[in-house]
């Protein structure tokens, strides 16, 4: 029978806001976890001991040892093991480029260390016998939230990794927060694109209406009679030549409408506002502030965008139409 191999590893792309409770729902689950691995490690390391037990009992030489002080040997030699080596820790890389290690997540809420300083990742970790272990690692560099466990193919570490994803999924940043946290930079060349094809539009509509006065007067001329008066003819040699070769005799101003000032001024600014965007920010000491401001300053980007949108390409067609009813 084929064996399944499940996956032992995730990553998800940032941003990442990671406030108080997140980060206590995380503790909660590896201390729950630690729990697990520290029965199986108890459950293990009794075995073992059991085994060095009759092993060492079946020497000549440990006759005068009683069985209580065999099995405390064991217990002693095996313990200094690497085979039966275990930690849990939590390391804090903070902004400076410095790291804190703490025995767990709720540790860094009450260390003093910790309360003026900006943390920008952690990786909390569980280690037990037998090669199990389990890791969360979350860094500004790559702005990625890591779980992984070993070995592979371990049931038991499986069901850590299971609990352990659910709370990744939890913490999943929206689709459009990673969207504007990798492709913010495009904004510029779109923004550039887009006033100068509306400034050639309306450059193309005011030649447009231009020369459609110019028609408007020739026709004017040609209508007062079968032939120009001579009186007339220097106006419509003045035409000709306007409609010829684009030359406009008298002054024109070219109007520029409302919208289009919006999207040039208005569309800067937001291209600016747009390019500042979150990494990583974890709700430890002046993290608390930094999680507090990206989340207020994406709920503004996620409200005023739809709204920049509308007012600049879509209310002045919306307002012409209304103003044609009247």
């Amino acid at each position: 029978m084929a064996e399944i191999i499940h996956k032992t590893n995730s990553q998800i792309k940032g941003p990442f806001l990671i406030d108080r409770s997140q980060l206590e729902a995380l503790d909660h689950i590896l201390q729950e976890e630690w729990a697990r691995f520290e029965d199986e490690f108890q459950k293990n390391l009794h075995d073992a001991i059991e085994r060095e037990f009759q092993k060492e009992r079946a020497n000549s030489w440990n006759k005068d040892k009683n069985d209580g002080q065999l099995r405390a040997s064991a217990r002693e030699n095996l313990e200094k093991s690497y085979e039966f080596r275990k930690r849990r820790q939590c390391a804090i890389t903070l902004a400076n480029g410095s790291v804190v290690i703490v025995p767990d997540i709720a540790a860094a809420f009450r260390k003093p260390e910790l309360q003026d300083k900006e943390p920008s990742g952690f990786v909390a970790g569980l280690e037990s016998c037998g090669g199990r272990k389990c890791y969360v690692t979350l860094g500004r560099r790559w702005t990625e939230l890591e779980i992984e466990v070993a070995p592979k193919g371990d049931y038991f570490v499986q069901q850590t990794f299971t609990v352990l994803k659910n709370w990744q999924n939890s913490v999943r940043p929206p689709a459009w927060q990673t969207l504007w946290r990798n492709w913010s930079f495009v904004v510029w060349p779109i923004w550039f694109m887009v006033v100068v094809f509306s400034f050639m539009i309306i450059s193309l509509q005011h030649e447009s209406g231009v020369k459609s006065g110019y028609n408007h007067q020739a026709s004017e001329l040609v209508a007062i009679t079968n032939g120009i008066p001579a009186d007339k003819q220097a106006k419509a040699i003045q035409l000709l030549l306007a409609d010829a070769y684009n030359i406009y005799p008298q002054k024109t101003d070219t109007g520029m409408p409302n919208w289009f000032f919006l999207l040039l001024f208005g569309g800067l600014a937001y291209c600016i506002a747009l390019s500042f965007n979150p990494d990583v920010a974890i709700a430890i000491g002046r993290g608390v502030e930094k999680v507090r401001f990206w989340r207020n300053y994406s709920k503004f980007i996620l409200i005023t965008t739809p709204v920049f949108i509308f007012v600049t390409f879509f209310w002045p067609k919306i307002q012409n139409i209304i103003q044609s009813f009247f």
